[in-house]
């Protein structure tokens, strides 16, 4: 298993991992940072621009 990290920042949002397991690539989360806006809010898609993805899985937080 190999566990890319796109997140531009060391703190919350942006966050995204690509995940490899046995020929197979997953991509999770994909967030954008909530504090910032544009390409600056995006995980750093461009380390996937040679990749393909099996799946994407997306994690959606219900607002009450």
């Amino acid at each position: 298993m190999h566990i890319t990290n796109l997140n531009p920042d060391s703190d919350i949002g942006a966050s995204a991992w690509m995940v490899e397991l046995d020929g197979c690539r997953l991509l999770m989360d994909a967030g954008m940072h909530p504090k910032r806006e544009g390409h600056e809010a995006l995980p750093l898609y461009k380390l996937l621009d040679d990749k393909d993805l099996d799946a994407i899985a997306i994690l959606a937080r219900p607002k009450f």
